[in-house]
């Protein structure tokens, strides 16, 4: 298989990471830009690489995205600064269904599989506090936790 054919697989990856990742697999680039598996290739020895919790974490981050796409979020991926500039607009904006929208957006960013696992992992070496209900709870309200960060300032909009 050539390199380009592979490389049309991850669009998102770039070339030189992708080449050191196939280094990695044993799979060799002859210069014709051919891709071959190593002959002294060990399926064992590559066995353990991708563990089920990698998988999870994958499809988790899929299903995030596709959530994110299906309601037409495709620029706004981090959810760093988002509470303040939703704040912002909704103070600035007059129209309640543009501030509704707003809300939406900052709700469905913050709840993101790859945001709440970066909040939960931040708090447990900071020692932050979490909102262990509300916004984010998996369980709306029946016993699951949140993961996202409590803010500094607690608005009523925010509780």
């Amino acid at each position: 298989m050539s390199f380009h054919d592979i490389r049309q697989f991850f669009p998102q990856i770039g070339s030189p990471i992708l080449k050191k990742g196939l280094k990695e697999i044993e799979v060799e680039q002859d210069r014709n830009g051919f891709c071959r598996l190593n002959a002294n290739f060990e399926m064992e020895r590559h066995k353990d690489r991708m563990t089920p919790e990698m998988i999870c974490q994958y499809e988790s981050a899929r299903h995030g995205q596709y959530r994110l796409d299906l309601l037409g979020i495709q620029e706004i991926l981090s959810a760093d600064k988002i509470s303040y500039s939703t704040h912002k607009f909704c103070f600035q904006e007059t129209d309640l269904i543009l501030q509704r929208v707003a809300k939406l957006i900052e709700s469905e960013v913050l709840q993101t599989p790859w945001n709440l696992s970066s909040n939960y992992i931040k708090i447990k070496h900071e020692g932050s506090m979490m909102m262990l209900e509300g916004q984010g709870d998996p369980s709306y309200g029946h016993g699951g936790y949140s993961y996202l960060k409590m803010p500094l300032k607690i608005s009523a909009d925010s509780i």
